[in-house]
């Protein structure tokens, strides 16, 4: 899948350059961001550079840099593809611009150009205690599938809750 760029009011979102590597380790490096995510924050540039490399060399599915004003402040990348035409979709925002409806914005603006392409649903993991991911997921129309996940935290050997979202794209 070659990934686009997408345009929204205040966003370009477009596929990652190596040229980024500074831009997400900012955020990747970060145990605030990282907080609620299955990996460790970076803890140097090169483990950052090393990804980045990873991932325009083996194009993975969709993986957008959200970026403003020319610097890359999140992403939201298209984990795995599911059985029925879905998708598994995740996202991280430097903490800096929290609460200010970006993530809001660019997850809208990718849910809008996967249903295009003939997606038929997204799912989306998130543990339990990030109020701020699940009320995002709830006001894009994701509803959260019964039952919960228990799974243990490779980073922290932590057992913690996962709920699990969809969204319909057939609408």
């Amino acid at each position: 899948m070659e990934t686009p760029v997408l345009y929204t009011n205040r966003l370009v979102l477009r596929p990652f350059v190596y040229e980024d590597a500074y831009d997400v380790f900012s955020y990747c490096s970060s145990p605030t961001v990282t907080k609620y995510l299955f990996w460790l924050p970076h803890r140097k540039v090169e483990d950052t550079q090393r990804i980045l490399a990873t991932w325009i060399k083996k194009k993975r599915n969709y993986s957008w840099a959200i970026t403003k004003e020319n610097r890359v402040i999140g992403e939201i990348n298209c984990i795995k593809n599911l059985e029925g035409d879905g998708l598994e979709v995740g996202y991280i925002l430097k903490d800096s611009f929290w609460g200010t409806g970006i993530m809001k914005e660019a997850l809208s603006r990718v849910i809008e150009f996967l249903k295009s392409e003939g997606f038929f649903y997204l799912l989306a993991e998130v543990d339990v205690t990030n109020l701020a991911s699940i009320n995002l997921l709830n006001s894009l129309g994701f509803v959260q599938n019964d039952g919960l996940i228990q799974r243990t935290i490779a980073k922290t050997k932590k057992e913690v809750l996962i709920c699990s979202f969809r969204l319909s794209l057939l609408l």
